[in-house]
Order: structure tokens, then C-alpha cells, then sequence
């Protein structure tokens, strides 16, 4: 039997978001939905989205993803509720595979994938027997204050600069002047969506979108939390 393109498209295959083949439902479109495509649902996961294709080409827009934490970042990638065509879908599939691949090591105390960098500008305050990790530029330092009588937090900024991650501690190269922060200054390492904030004892925090950035927040949390617990 010859079968279509859309009839192969890795969506009916498996899910872009578990990776687990076979799982994929197709349900035909109800007046209820207020679509007039079909949905996909993944009986692994959950995640549903509706499913558009012709013979040469597909999209998909996502209705639902699981919010577990392991799906986090699948969900950021897929999180707006637009049609994304197959070659963009492919590719957060692909990098949400890997993401879940690399917190899975992380979390079983694996960083053996995390290799030294080469930092193109020298950073004095950086050890001969440090490695440079991580180097993540546009991050912005701050200060809570805390106003007792009025019960609440205000935020005032300190700085901007480069945050490099070494394996002994982290290096804020600020424009107004260099911040070090030993693992045990950390108090919370958080992450919403895909922006990282680090809380320290002092009052201060370090937070950035990671976008562009070689890892993605909640994966950036999972290192810098197995950093401190092998200090």
C-alpha cells in the first residue's frame, strides 16, 4: 500500500514530546472544539495538539503538554499556542530530547559532559586550579530590600555583566567591579519558564533569560545544584 507523507509524519509515528513511539491517538474534529482539525493525544504523556497536513507538508499547534518536570522545557519550546511548521517542530523535539537526556545525567551526578571551556578574555579573579564551566553573558545583579514596616520587597539593581561558573565557585564580572560567590553563598537556585535566578545569603540575586544560552534554565539549575552538593 502507498502511503502519504502526512500518513508517515513523525507526529502519528510518536510523540514530539516523550519521544515514545506508538502511543499516538488520532481523534476526528468536533464542533465542541472549535477546530476543524484533528487532535493528537499521546496516551504516554498526555500532551495534545491539533494536527494539520497535506501530502507534502505538515504543522501542529499544542493544545496541552504535561507539566511535569521532566517536560518542562518541552513545554517552553512549544508553549505558544501558534501553528509551528515540521521543521521547527522537529528541531524542539530534537532539543528537548537532549535536555531531558542531560537533567537525567545531572541528576544522577553526572557532569562528564560539561567540559571546560576557553575563556577568550582572561578573568583574574579565576584560580590555575579552577575550570571555567559556564560563561553566560547579560546577566544582571540585584538587591532585595526589605521593608519591615510596610511588609514588603522592593528590588534594586547593582550590576550587569558576565557570569562564569568554574568548578569551585561562581565569577560575576561586573561593569562596576568583580562579585565572587562560593557555593555555600547560594541560598536558592530557581528557574521559571526559562529564566534562572540565583538567590544568595547577602541579600543579592543573579537572574537571566537563557535563551541563547548553551543550556536552558531548568537545565542551568540542575548544574549549578549539583555543583554545590559536590563541593
Amino acid at each position: 500500500m502507498n502511503l502519504h507523507y502526512s500518513e508517515l509524519a513523525p507526529p502519528l509515528i510518536g510523540c514530539l514530546v516523550c519521544h515514545t513511539e506508538g502511543t499516538i491517538t488520532e481523534f476526528s474534529p468536533q464542533r465542541w472544539w472549535r477546530s476543524t482539525f484533528p487532535l493528537l493525544k499521546c496516551s504516554h504523556c498526555g500532551s495534545a495538539a491539533y494536527f494539520d497536513a497535506s501530502p507534502e507538508q505538515w504543522r501542529i499547534q499544542y493544545k496541552h503538554i504535561n507539566s511535569a518536570p521532566h517536560y518542562h522545557y518541552a513545554a517552553y519550546l512549544f508553549r505558544q499556542k501558534r501553528w509551528i511548521n515540521e521543521e521547527e517542530a522537529l528541531e524542539f523535539s530534537r532539543q528537548a530530547y537532549i535536555q531531558r537526556h542531560r537533567l537525567q545525567q545531572v541528576e544522577a551526578g553526572n557532569l562528564t559532559w560539561l567540559t571546560p571551556i576557553v575563556l577568550t578574555e582572561a578573568i583574574e579573579t579565576i584560580h590555575s586550579d579552577e575550570e571555567a564551566l559556564l560563561n553566560i553573558k547579560g546577566c544582571q545583579l540585584g538587591r532585595r530590600i526589605t521593608a519591615e514596616e510596610q511588609n514588603n520587597t522592593t528590588i534594586a539593581p547593582v550590576d550587569s555583566g558576565t557570569l562564569v561558573v568554574t568548578n569551585r565557585r561562581l565569577h560575576f564580572w561586573g561593569q562596576e567591579r568583580p562579585w565572587i560567590y562560593e557555593w555555600n553563598a547560594i541560598r536558592s537556585a530557581t528557574y521559571k519558564n526559562n529564566t534562572w535566578t540565583l538567590e544568595f545569603n547577602d541579600t543579592h540575586f543573579i537572574e537571566h533569560l537563557a535563551d541563547q544560552d548553551r543550556l536552558d534554565a531548568q537545565l542551568f539549575v540542575a548544574v549549578i545544584n549539583s555543583l554545590r552538593m559536590k563541593r
